[in-house]
Order: structure tokens, then C-alpha cells, then sequence
């Protein structure tokens, strides 16, 4: 039996939440299932990350359907990636296109609680865990974004924080590029 999901096929398959194949979990491969240490345009074999069969395996326990999707190209080499590390027994699908899923696992995910403002914010900040030492390396401007965003209890005249932090950062570019055409 092929691994490679048709994602038609799937979604005929799973009408409702009362098909046998649900609750469905997706998964990604690279920065969950590997440790990818950067990303350089080109499909790599990374190390398997620690603990990644019994997660896959506890998966199964819990889901009916297993799907890893990824953004590796051609798909294939991720199904030789999971038969490698011995993941493959774990998965029933792996695809490259997003299929309706109970719940979506991805490092580089923000979740959406309702709250734009909030998931913008978070978006904006998000180093995937792979990247951790990055999150020191961040640009002054982002840090002064935060910082503004921070201070949101004291605003009080009815303004969006959010838009009132991307005013301020707009207000320091503007003030730099004037600096800097004016040759200052």
C-alpha cells in the first residue's frame, strides 16, 4: 500500500468527523519530526529528533489517522526519510497538501485564538524551536516594537495598541530615512 496521499481521494473519503478515519492528525516532518539546523533552499536528510518514534507511536494511540505533510519536494524523499528512521509503520498518509485534520503539529505554527492583534504579535516574534539562538540575534527595531506593545495597560485614550506600536515603529523608519537622505 502506497503512503503518498491523494488529497482528493482523502477528502472524499472523510465527509465528516463521523468517518472512521477521524480524529486525523497532521503532522509536519522538518523541525518536528527532524532537526533541521537551517533552511537553505535545498531538500537535506537532518538527524531524526529525539523521541519522534514514541511521539509518533503515542499519535497513533489517540488518532485514527496519522498524516505527516511537508513542503519537501518531491514527496517521496520524506516517505524515504520516515522508512529510514523507522517512522513509516507510524503513518498511514504523507502529503504535501494541507488536508482537513482535528490538529495541525508544525514548528513554525501560530496558533489563532480569536484574537488578531494577539496571533499578529505572535507571528511576528515566532523563532521555531530549532532557531532558539536566534531570539538573541533580534533587530533593535523589532525589540523596540515589543517594547511599545508592552506598554499597552498604559494607553488609555482608545487607540488599537497594535496600531498604535506600528505608528511609532513607522514614525522611527520615516525618522531614520530622513536622517539618512539628508545625510546626517
Amino acid at each position: 500500500m502506497s503512503k503518498l496521499l491523494d488529497p482528493q481521494e482523502f477528502w472524499e473519503s472523510i465527509r465528516s468527523e463521523e468517518s472512521a478515519a477521524w480524529p486525523v492528525v497532521c503532522v509536519d516532518l522538518n523541525g518536528v519530526l527532524d532537526i533541521p539546523s537551517r533552511w537553505n533552499g535545498k531538500v537535506e536528510k537532518y538527524p531524526v529528533a529525539p523521541g519522534a518514534s514514541m511521539f509518533l507511536f503515542r499519535l497513533r494511540l489517540h488518532f485514527n489517522t496519522v498524516v505527516i505533510f511537508t513542503a519537501t519536494i518531491p514527496v517521496e524523499f520524506a516517505i524515504e526519510w520516515l522508512e529510514e528512521h523507522d517512522l513509516l509503520k507510524y503513518v498511514h498518509f504523507v502529503t504535501n497538501h494541507k488536508v482537513p485534520a482535528a490538529v495541525y503539529i508544525d514548528d513554525k505554527a501560530i496558533c489563532h485564538y480569536g484574537n488578531f492583534d494577539d496571533t499578529l504579535q505572535r507571528a511576528i516574534c515566532h523563532v521555531p524551536h530549532w532557531q532558539n539562538h536566534k531570539r538573541l540575534e533580534r533587530p533593535q527595531e523589532v525589540e523596540q516594537f515589543i517594547s511599545i506593545y508592552d506598554k499597552k495597560p498604559q494607553i488609555t485614550d482608545g487607540y488599537n495598541v497594535l496600531e498604535f506600536a506600528a505608528v511609532q515603529y513607522i514614525r522611527q523608519l520615516e525618522g531614520k530615512l530622513h536622517d539618512l537622505e539628508s545625510g546626517v
